[in-house]
């Protein structure tokens, strides 16, 4: 988890997500960021000298989202790498609950972790796979998610799609008004349902992680991306996963285990692929 000095200084979380965002914020948060994804309720960390708030939408769109006024200003990732380049990399990034909406989450973490300076720091939390809105969906294994980031898998992709159903499913069960049409008979919901995963462009939970899969998400970003990762405090509160570290520079970083592991597994089914055929001498 984390060392016993991280442990004795780390604030006693309890389970008000809201609350505990702003102990450990102000606890290990200072200097300049960015934070991803604010939506109606950007952070505001005591510590903290500056921040900026990067978003797929615009200040409009995000207006029309959340039905209130957005009184901070936004902007895209690209126009923060150029504020990166220009000014210098940040003290550390934020992203609270947007890591789940991510269909590839190692791009996504290795894209979030290249705004942060050497010896800079993220803080970044996710729901739990105990939480209401996921509890009943089966936990995405590492292996899937290292294989979204391989193979360069999007929400529209078939890999993807799947992961469409689950979340409608679940989220009936949570509330079937979090779902228009659960309340139109048992063949309506089906043929929708279908219909949404025909349907490109989703914006949803694609993945359920316990937090080892959470944590190796970023280890493996990390790696990809040629830092190390020090952990400072990786917990499960609230039916939220908290995941805070450091990041230095650090040239032939060890990859993590698992991602050994996964290679040795991709290597045995491509000697599957060629075994007996004309591309084993390719």
């Amino acid at each position: 988890m984390q060392s016993k000095a991280a442990q004795a200084e780390t604030p006693a979380l309890g389970n008000d997500d809201g609350a505990n965002r702003i102990l450990l914020g102000d606890h290990f948060l200072s200097g300049r960021g960015f934070e991803i994804g604010p939506g109606a309720s950007p952070a505001a960390y005591r510590g903290v000298e500056e921040l900026s708030f990067i978003d797929k939408r615009n200040r409009e769109e995000l207006e029309e989202l959340f039905n209130v006024r957005i009184d901070y200003a936004v902007v895209t990732l690209e126009e923060a790498r150029a504020i990166c380049r220009q000014e210098g990399k940040r003290d550390f990034v934020v992203a609270h609950h947007v890591l789940e909406h991510s269909p590839d989450p190692i791009q996504t973490t290795i894209d979030w972790l290249a705004l942060i300076r050497d010896g800079g720091r993220f803080f970044f939390s996710i729901p739990s796979h105990m939480n209401s809105c996921e509890k009943d969906r089966v936990p995405t294994p590492i292996e899937h998610i290292v294989d979204d980031y391989l193979f360069e898998r999007s929400g529209d992709d078939f890999e993807s799609k799947g992961h469409i159903l689950s979340f409608i499913d679940q989220w009936t069960v949570m509330d079937e008004r979090s779902i228009w049409y659960a309340q139109n008979g048992v063949t309506a919901f089906a043929q929708t349902s279908l219909s949404e995963m025909r349907r490109n462009g989703h914006d949803l939970h694609w993945h359920t992680y316990t937090l080892p899969v959470a944590r190796q998400v970023i280890e493996a970003a990390a790696y990809f991306g040629g830092r190390r990762l020090t952990w400072l405090l990786t917990e499960n509160r609230a039916n939220g996963h908290y995941l805070i570290g450091t990041l230095e520079l650090e040239s032939g970083v060890n990859p993590p285990t698992f991602l050994i592991a996964h290679r040795e597994h991709l290597l045995r089914a491509l000697g599957r692929l060629g075994r007996g055929t004309s591309l084993e001498r390719e």
